[in-house]
């Protein structure tokens, strides 16, 4: 298991909305739903 943290920003960028950390068998690739 690989242990990533998850950041969410609003579209087009800006401030931190929701941070997790998290574990998983692979780190998530952009446009994946976690």
């Amino acid at each position: 298991m690989i242990k990533f943290d998850i950041v969410v920003v609003p579209p087009g960028g800006g401030e931190v909305e929701f941070s997790a950390s998290t574990k998983g068998p692979r780190i998530p690739q952009v446009g994946e739903y976690v």
